[in-house]
């Protein structure tokens, strides 16, 4: 969440539809690496990868720190209507500010629905194909190695759609056309799974498949085109949004999402039937 609100207050819009996408990119590299790390598990062992992931969590300090100090003040000038309003009050500072602005600002409020309502589905989505493969990899590093081709897989689709797809919709078709994209493959990819699901007749292996790449699209596409433009949709935005209203969406609004997907999986986490109809209906 920091991350992003620094990037979208120094960042014009511009320069957002052409970088923003290669960001994107640039990241999925490294989660790819991190899960392609899974797969050899029980080489490392996970304590050892934990390790791993402390030490590569501490270098973002002294990276940001040498960003900072080398690129001119000149050159994170932001979007230049957002620059106008950061030396105007909007109010008490902190949490609650952040609140206000969202719920008095309906621009705001449709970015919060952009970026929390698809938690929801990725929740539900994702328990189901991880009970399918506990049965399948019992084992906790074969369950590890599992969770690292899936996480190889997303990562490796998030990378080549931010890198050859995201900027050319985004600069051909604009903003709107890149919020409805994600949408509809999702649609697409849910009804697809419940359909093979329901005529199918598919054994284990089969549906555990079918999931597997409704889950790539579901987190793919999310990141590597409904990331790139929600964050977009800051940039016009005020300083206090950017930090505080973003801070607000992208910590508790994206966890009362995950958690009302949680309590949907929670309904129907005994059956593993009515998970999949009523897990994917929802």
């Amino acid at each position: 969440a920091l991350f992003w609100s620094f990037t979208n207050s120094i960042t014009a819009s511009e320069s957002a539809k052409r970088g923003y996408p290669m960001i994107i990119a640039i990241a999925q590299i490294g989660a790819i690496i991190g899960a392609g790390l899974l797969i050899f598990s029980h080489t490392f062992g996970l304590p050892q990868l934990m390790t791993i992931v402390t030490l590569g969590t501490l270098s973002i300090i002294p990276a940001v720190r040498y960003f900072m100090r080398e690129v001119p003040a000149s050159e994170q000038v932001g979007d230049v209507h957002a620059a106008k309003t950061e030396g105007k009050a909007e109010g008490m500072a902190g949490f609650t500010e952040g609140i206000r602005l969202l719920l008095t600002k309906p621009y705001l409020m449709g970015i919060l629905l952009v970026s929390t309502i698809y938690e929801v589905m990725n929740q539900v989505l994702e328990y189901q194909m991880q009970t399918q493969a506990t049965a399948s990899y019992p084992s906790e590093l074969g369950f590890a190695q599992f969770q690292g081709y899936y996480g190889v897989a997303t990562n490796t689709l998030s990378f080549l759609m931010a890198l050859l797809g995201t900027s050319y919709l985004i600069k051909k078709y604009g903003l709107r056309f890149g919020l409805l994209f994600f949408p509809i493959c999702l649609v697409l990819a849910l009804a697809t799974l419940l359909g093979f699901y329901y005529y199918g007749h598919p054994t284990a292996g089969h549906l555990l498949a079918a999931t597997f790449i409704a889950m790539m699209v579901a987190k793919g596409l999310g990141y590597a085109v409904n990331n790139p433009v929600k964050e977009m949709m800051y940039i016009p935005t005020s300083k206090d949004a950017k930090f505080k209203t973003k801070g607000f969406i992208d910590v508790f609004g994206s966890r009362m999402a995950k958690l009302g997907g949680g309590q949907i999986n929670n309904m129907y986490k005994g059956d593993l039937h009515n998970l999949l109809i009523f897990g994917t209906f929802y």
